[in-house]
This record gives structure tokens, C-alpha cells and sequence, in this order.
């Protein structure tokens, strides 16, 4: 499913909650938030909400490491108000070593899904 916000907002419209993968082709979002992920580290007392995951597996060969971050303030981006209920930025990492040969991707969503902390 495409990351627009006539979607998102379909979606509420039937008050369902939303997770949808945030890509080059919705610049100014990929922007803000990698903005947001990226900037410097606030002081301890400014940082968002985080939930944090992680895993590592090894099979077929491959060694995978998965991490997941959750940030619970997509309020904060400057263009939030854009995307009807948008709760949260998730931001998941992903590392590869196949052959002696690593390779890393990372991926973005947004949701309407607050989650607990």
C-alpha cells in the first residue's frame, strides 16, 4: 500500500489504525524524518519516547542482526499535522553478513499506533 495521505485518511474514516513504508518518492516526509532520526541527540531531559527491539539470527549461512526503533513523538515533525493521526515513527535496520559480505538497509514508516511505554 502506498504511503499517501488520502490513505491514511481512508483509513481512519473507518477508525482503523494505519502502518505505512515511507519512501524517496514522499521527499519531504523521507526528509523530516530522517531529519528527526538523525539530528544530534537531544539533552536527556528532550529525547522522544524510544521502544527499541532487537534480534539476531543466524541461518542458511547468513548472519542478520534486526533493529527496530519506535519513536512515539511524530508530533515533533514539522509536518505531522499533514497526516491525519499520525502517532509514531517507526525506523527499522537491517545488517547482513552472507559470504564474508555485509550489507545494511533501513527502512521508515509512520503510524497511527501509539505504542505503550
Amino acid at each position: 500500500m502506498g504511503c499517501h495521505k488520502a490513505i491514511a485518511e481512508k483509513i481512519r474514516e473507518k477508525e482503523a489504525h494505519y502502518l505505512l513504508a515511507v519512501k524517496n518518492n514522499q521527499p519531504r516526509l523521507y526528509s523530516a524524518i530522517h531529519e528527526l532520526l538523525h539530528s544530534k541527540k537531544a539533552k536527556s531531559y528532550q529525547r522522544p519516547a524510544i521502544d527499541f527491539y532487537s534480534s539476531e539470527k543466524e541461518q542458511h549461512g547468513r548472519h542478520e542482526i534486526r533493529r527496530c526503533w519506535v519513536y512515539n513523538t511524530a508530533a515533533k515533525l514539522p509536518i505531522a499535522t499533514e497526516w491525519m493521526d499520525l502517532a509514531a515513527v517507526i525506523r527499522i535496520e537491517t545488517e547482513r553478513t552472507l559470504q564474508g559480505k555485509k550489507t545494511r538497509e533501513q527502512r521508515y514508516y509512520i503510524s497511527k499506533y501509539l505504542m505503550d511505554t
